[in-house]
């Protein structure tokens, strides 16, 4: 976890935290309390909490006005995490399915398909399981697949 990173919980009741991530929330109070892993003195766990998923962000090489230059962060992480949620749409509708749409159900409903991520911090410690230094971890492309794939509903 990149200590220059953010992450951790909303200050305003206008985000609060949604169903979707309430055990997730619940289960890293518990590991953090456990593990007595580090946290901000104040912080109201009852409202939106961030990071959802988690990406490498540092030491990119990209091609830009036609020379090899290196990137990261934000900037990085984002695009990558989006290609993998494309690359899932693509291979629902190439099964006939509709695409995932709105992902923070499915992504919560699947943290065995994140690469963990317990040490490092931010604000906040990693612990195992969702954190606010590294949410649910880093995507594994093909566990997201197969669990894309067998999605009904959507």
């Amino acid at each position: 976890v990149d200590p220059d990173t953010t992450g951790g919980f909303a200050n305003y009741e206008a985000h609060k935290q949604l169903a979707f991530q309430k055990s997730a929330v619940t289960a890293y109070l518990a590991e953090a309390k456990k593990s007595k892993a580090k946290q901000p003195e104040h912080f109201n766990a009852t409202l939106r909490a961030v990071p959802d998923v988690s990406a490498m962000s540092d030491a990119y090489l990209i091609i830009q006005h036609g020379s090899e230059t290196w990137i990261g962060g934000t900037s990085a992480a984002c695009p990558v995490v989006a290609g993998i949620m494309s690359i899932l749409n693509d291979a629902r509708i190439a099964a006939g399915k509709g695409p995932l749409g709105y992902l923070n159900d499915f992504l919560y409903k699947n943290p065995h398909c994140f690469q963990d991520i317990e040490s490092g911090a931010n604000a906040y410690e990693a612990v195992k399981g969702w954190d606010p230094a590294s949410g649910l971890g880093t995507p594994v492309g093909d566990c997201l697949l197969k669990a894309a794939l067998a999605e009904e509903g959507l």
